[in-house]
């Protein structure tokens, strides 16, 4: 089922770690949740890919070149004023649209309570219909 979720900036990036988990993990999911997974992870991308060019921007905005001029770093006078623009970037939400998952339908669900931020995953990319 297809779904439009509101999800903060850094919420995004740990979806996609976690999806990354899951897919290192070697866990055997049916091929219809894989692609499902792997068609909300693509999507996730493009939204992070959007963000972080903001990020930079941040760097470039408040940043200044290091002394090898290979990089741009950020001052820590401008440290202070950095971390808030960043922050409030994180936590801006974005709708990506992305495919759920139905809970009846992950019979590797106790396997994968290993997998490293699980509970972003489970938060926005599985729908409960168990309890229903």
């Amino acid at each position: 089922m297809r779904k439009t979720i509101e999800i903060p900036n850094g919420d995004v990036t740990a979806l996609i770690s976690s999806i990354d988990n899951l897919f290192k993990s070697g866990i055997k999911l049916p091929v219809k949740i894989l692609y499902s997974i792997n068609v909300s992870r693509n999507k996730l991308l493009s939204s992070a890919k959007s963000a972080d060019e903001v990020r930079l921007k941040l760097v470039e905005m408040y940043g200044e070149q290091s002394e090898d001029g290979k990089n741009t770093v950020v001052s820590e006078a401008n440290m202070a004023q950095f971390q808030k623009d960043y922050m409030e970037l994180m936590n801006t939400k974005t709708e990506v649209e992305v495919r759920m998952i139905m809970l009846s339908a992950l019979e590797a669900i106790g396997e994968m309570q290993a997998v490293e931020n699980l509970h972003v995953f489970m938060e926005y990319l599985i729908e409960d219909d168990l309890n229903e």
